[in-house]
């Protein structure tokens, strides 16, 4: 299994967090099971190109989810966006952290993970790490 951060949010995260984020999120996909801060992990459906490039996003809480709250029922106001390569998919990219679109404000899109210019920009990073992997 390979993991690598983004670069732009490697530098954001400084290089201490991003290997924390790295560390846990290796784990989880190696199934050694959901850290505390991860929660609901789903596929984005609401765009052509985000299907094709498998982008995809996991509910993040830096402070940690209730241990017993079931994954399933773990999200919060930010996603990690990551996708796995194309041609090896026990390699993963993480893109970056967003603020997920709150369904119950529909109207305030700007900045989230349904803002359709921030989507276009993730799509793009993920194509070109999928076209190499």
């Amino acid at each position: 299994m390979k993991v690598s951060v983004y670069g732009t949010l490697r530098e954001l995260l400084g290089e201490r967090r991003a290997a924390i984020l790295k560390a846990e999120f290796t784990d989880y996909k190696s199934g050694k099971g959901l850290p505390s801060t991860f929660g609901r992990d789903f596929p984005y459906t609401h765009s052509h190109d985000s299907r094709y490039v498998e982008l995809q996003h996991v509910h993040y809480n830096p402070k940690g989810f209730p241990l017993r709250l079931a994954p399933i029922r773990r999200t919060s106001g930010q996603v990690i966006v990551y996708c796995p390569g194309f041609y090896d998919k026990d390699t993963f990219l993480i893109i970056s952290i967003v603020k997920h679109w709150d369904p119950r404000r529909p109207d305030e899109i700007k900045g989230t993970d349904r803002d359709r210019d921030v989507m276009i920009s993730l799509e793009k990073i993920a194509e070109r790490f999928r076209n190499k992997f």
